[in-house]
């Protein structure tokens, strides 16, 4: 909406007679809001059941006394409902006499922001309630008025001293932002306008608070909740409504059921409109067929797919088996039982519905050492709960140690973005209020927090800076902590030798009590102590964990089997464990022992070779990995082993191979700089003994992630440095034992192909992350289907190499006719490997229409940016404009939208908008940056990404995939939607490098 465009007050010329006229007060009012009352007699029916209601507001309207209402009531009772009741009531003129012939313009506080992109704003708003006083026909209505004491950060506009001195000269010789609540009040005093607002009771409370003037000029009618059986009335007669509508009929097990669901788990709605709002979304997915009905069944699987709860929470008639869930945990926390029975005791009251619905699902406190299972019990939880660990939400405590740092997790009422005032808890849980809540390492935290908390594990209820009641009574908070830890150990002082476990767990809880506060302990449902792990629990981990490495698409593509020695497991035990810092040190000794060598062997065979059986076997406290082909050869065979293979190499083989192998060291070092890459690495060891080393923690993260970087440089290449060294040294010799030699010669011919790959990641992005967006314009479905297949694909492949991916949002346009995915995927080389893929994709297949066969032919185009870090040189944010959106709609890959965030660079017109279940300011991030780093390339910073065609997807009878730029085929195309596009990527990288 644009403003009212009024004559400027600093024009130097006397502007024609025409323009000094006011503008009309309806023009303005359009500009603004929206005329509700559009044809008088229109003669809707009345709202179900709030007929009292309705009248008290027409009578009050029509009080000479009052004239002025606020519809107050808890989100989704039916305020706006009464409110359109009343407007229709007054337009068929089914209403006092005064009120006939009334017109009522709905003003929205997103409509009178736009008061702001105009230098003077305070006048135009004077100047447009001073023209609604004199016309006594005209009603306005305030939706969200409470909104209207947030818009007080417009600019002051001109230098009109007798509009500053006459309305709010207090406000003015404070120096303060000029409010909009405080002029619409003062006017309000002035005129005797008829008006009606509409707000939520504790939202309109605090309102009145900071403007007390609008507790005398309103008059309160409240909107109550209605009890379960009016409920049920009022959502059956809706439910008719809807039936005609969709054509589906509404069965009375379904209306049953969605009252039983919203009433028990949308706790931060109100009756009836949480019910209504699951019965219009499940006829919404409902097939529209031939006596279609919409049953209990549709309502349940509905409701499961929108909260992520599972089945058995939801229908009463699913089985709940204690022993199954017991065993379930169980194989997912190794020796932690205590643990493991409250949670699963959990589980059965709110299986029973026997819990307290008044507080949060459960408030558990887990102590204990690192790395004994106290956040795989937590990721086990949303897992079993919504059948996703995305549910599992966590907070580093340490990172609010100071009594400042609560407004940033509570939100701060004076920031000025909506982001800032609703705080990261809000944020974070944005469109997860179904969800574990981890509070790690809460002792670390101001005290000041713990206070705010209370009330959070106490009710489940919190106000954050924003004025919002965010209801977390559907969620199981978890507080972690490593207090009492070292008591836990059996090494403690002061602990005798034959005190029980029991009693030493009694002192834990002691010392813990007196550490928190008693009104913080009685919060809790249950302390889980947890205890360290012990060899035997160790092994079991381990061998968990290695089978789990075992699936790894390295393993599973090429279908190797892997045999481990017992010796294998036990020597990675020796290495691994740590009673103080648990079972994630193991993990890193199995990444370093096992993988390792895996890794070796694997590089060193030819890569078409596929099968057979990986043996990992220790010697000489070293693990080593053996090849055996899948069809058994004579030992004497050259692809026996790798032992045998190694013994056709000789001393006059390996001398001739010296210079090569000693040309390619030369050339890595040269291309990663190896001395740059030492002088950093110290530089940045000797700043990390300075105790204000980590006084900046961004700083020094991206310094850690450098010190990283360059680590791993310098120890590679000192590595192959050594052992060709080394060789050089055998080779020298003529005594030297022949298999001494053969073993830094396989290192390097292992090692070498391996590092030169990476060799080839030489453009000025190719190490970074990417940025994928998929983008057809057509409004066919199967082009929309033929960008999701893409963005899977992609999604599988990523998956396939361990990097971490995405989908950031969706875009569509509002004719349907153009939609854009994109994604995310992060780690090194991303950008690198996936550049290429920037272009056309087409798809080819046979499509049958009114019996007939036909070719279609969609094509999405798929463009590929880095993801630059913070200190590129990327455009300015400043220069951008940001809006947002609330939505509730499903897209293509992400099952629920409830936020779109548009981008625009105001120098180039260039615009981005993405819609996701991201938080609004995680959105605004990622879609600014998305769209400063296409500027950035395009304005020069890099554009040798490709264009044109780039691949084709046949399924027609010559099934395949055809790669345009390096014309390589496959016939395996269902392989290759299924992410296997690796040899696509590695024969682009050959085609670059060549060039």
């Amino acid at each position: 909406m644009r403003p009212p465009q009024l004559p400027s007050p600093d024009d130097d010329e006397e502007p024609p007679e025409e323009k000094r006229k006011p503008p009309e007060i309806r023009e303005m009012l359009a500009n603004i809001g929206e005329k509700l009352t559009p044809r008088a007699g229109e003669g809707k029916p009345d709202v179900y059941q709030r007929g009292n209601e309705v009248e008290e507001i027409l009578q009050a309207l029509a009080s000479p006394l009052k004239g002025r209402v606020v519809v107050l009531g808890p989100a989704r009772v039916g305020k706006s409902a009464v409110v359109q009741t009343v407007v229709d009531r007054i337009a068929a003129g089914n209403c006092p006499s005064e009120l006939k012939d009334k017109e009522v313009w709905r003003l929205t506080p997103g409509g009178l922001m736009s008061f702001s992109t105009h230098g003077n704003w305070q006048r135009m708003f004077d100047q447009l309630l001073t023209e609604w006083a004199k016309q006594p026909e005209i009603i306005l209505f305030f939706d969200e008025i409470t909104r209207a004491g947030r818009l007080s950060n417009f600019p002051s506009g001109g230098d009109d001293d007798e509009f500053d001195l006459g309305i709010i000269p207090h406000l003015m010789r404070r120096g303060g932002g000029v409010d909009l609540a405080t002029l619409f009040a003062t006017a309000l005093k002035r005129n005797k306008g008829l008006c009606i607002a509409e707000a939520e009771d504790n939202s309109w409370r605090r309102f009145c608070d900071t403007y007390v003037d609008y507790d005398q000029l309103f008059l309160p009618i409240r909107v109550k909740e209605p009890d379960r059986g009016t409920t049920r009335d009022i959502v059956r007669h809706v439910a008719d409504d809807l039936s005609v509508l969709h054509s589906i009929q509404v069965t009375d097990e379904a209306i049953n059921q969605t009252l039983d669901l919203s009433q028990r788990y949308a706790l931060d709605r109100a009756q009836p409109g949480k019910t209504i709002d699951l019965l219009r979304d499940s006829l919404a997915v409902t097939k529209t067929t031939d006596g279609a009905k919409l049953t209990a069944e549709d309502v349940i699987k509905r409701f499961g797919e929108q909260s992520g709860l599972p089945r058995m929470l939801l229908d009463d008639s699913t089985p709940f088996n204690e022993d199954e869930v017991l065993r379930y945990f169980k194989r997912r926390v190794l020796a932690q039982d205590q643990a493991v029975e409250a949670i699963v005791q959990s589980l059965s009251l709110l299986r029973a519905r026997v819990n307290n619905p008044l507080r949060p699902m459960g408030v558990f406190l887990f102590l204990g050492p690192t790395g004994v299972g106290k956040t795989e019990l937590a990721r086990a939880l949303a897992e079993y709960l919504f059948g996703n660990r995305e549910r599992l939400v966590r907070f580093n405590m340490g990172d609010y140690a100071h009594y400042s740092q609560h407004v940033e997790l509570f939100g701060n009422p004076y920031s000025r973005d909506v982001g800032g005032r609703r705080g990261q808890l809000t944020n974070r849980l944005s469109g997860k209020m179904f969800s574990v809540i981890v509070l790690d390492e809460f002792e670390k935290a101001h005290p000041v927090i713990y206070q705010r908390f209370l009330q959070l594990f106490d009710e489940g209820l919190m106000i954050n800076g924003n004025d919002e009641t965010i209801n977390l009574r559907n969620a199981i908070m978890i507080i972690t902590s490593n207090y009492g830890a070292q008591l836990i150990q059996h090494e403690r002082i002061g602990f005798s030798r034959g005190e029980t476990l029991e009693a030493r767990e009694t002192r834990v809880l002691s010392e813990t009590e007196q550490y928190f506060t008693p009104e913080f302990m009685n919060r809790i449902d249950a302390v889980c102590i947890f205890h360290p792990l012990t060899r035997a629990v160790m092994a079991d981990i381990a061998r968990r964990e290695i089978s789990d490495l075992l699936q790894r698409e390295g393993l599973t593509r090429r279908e190797f089997e892997v045999d481990i020695a017992d010796e294998v497991i036990e020597q990675v035990i020796a290495l691994g464990y740590s009673p103080r810092y648990g079972a994630r040190y193991l993990k890193r000794q199995i990444e370093k022992t096992i993988t390792y060598p895996l890794a070796r062997q694997i590089n060193s065979l030819q890569t078409e070779t596929s099968g057979g059986a990986i043996r990992l076997y220790a010697k000489q406290n070293r693990i080593f990995a053996t090849y055996f082909p899948p069809k058994t050869a004579e030992p004497e065979s050259a692809a026996a082993t790798g032992e045998t293979a190694s013994h056709q190499i000789g001393f006059t083989d390996i001398r001739k191979a010296l210079p090569i192998l000693a040309a390619r060291i030369e050339a890595l070092e040269e291309l990663h700089d190896i001395t740059s890459a030492r002088a950093l690495r110290d530089s940045i060891l000797s700043e990390m003994s300075d105790v204000n080393f980590w006084n900046d923690q961004g700083s020094a993260r991206r310094k850690l992630d450098a010190y990283q970087r360059a680590t791993s440089t310098v120890d590679t290449l000192t590595a192959l440095r050594g052992s060709f060294e080394t060789l050089s040294e055998l080779c020298a010799k003529a005594d030297s034992p022949l298999d001494s030699a053969q073993r830094p010669y396989r290192f390097l011919l292992s090692e070498l192909p391996r590092i030169e790959f990476t060799s080839w990641l030489s453009g000025p992005h190719d190490q970074c992350g990417a940025y994928m967006q998929i983008a057809i314009k057509s409004k066919l479905i199967a082009a929309r289907q033929w960008s999701g297949t893409l963005a899977k694909m992609y999604l599988a492949w990523a998956k396939k190499r361990g990097l971490t991916a995405s989908v950031v949002g969706e875009d569509q346009s509002p004719d349907g006719r153009a939609l854009t995915i994109t994604l995310a995927i992060s780690g090194f080389g991303a950008y690198g490997l996936l550049q290429s893929e920037s272009g056309t994709h087409r798809l080819i297949q046979v499509v049958k229409d009114m019996g007939k066969e036909s070719m279609q032919r969609v094509a999405a185009s798929v463009t590929v940016l880095p993801e630059l870090p913070d200190d590129d040189d990327l455009p300015t944010a400043a220069d951008l404009e940001v809006s947002v959106k609330e939505l509730n709609r499903a897209g293509v890959l992400l099952t629920r939208m409830t936020t779109s965030v548009s981008v625009r660079h105001a120098k180039s017109e260039k615009r981005l908008t993405l819609s996701s279940n991201l938080p609004p300011d995680d959105l605004t991030v990622e879609a600014s940056r998305i769209l400063r780093t296409g500027l950035y390339l395009k304005n020069g910073g890099d554009d040798s990404a490709p264009g044109g065609l780039a691949r084709t997807y046949s399924l027609t009878k010559d099934k395949g995939v055809h790669d345009h730029r390096t014309g390589k085929r496959t016939a395996k195309i269902k392989q290759v939607l299924d992410g296997e596009i690796q040899d696509f990527l590695d024969e682009a990288m050959k085609k670059r490098a060549e060039r």
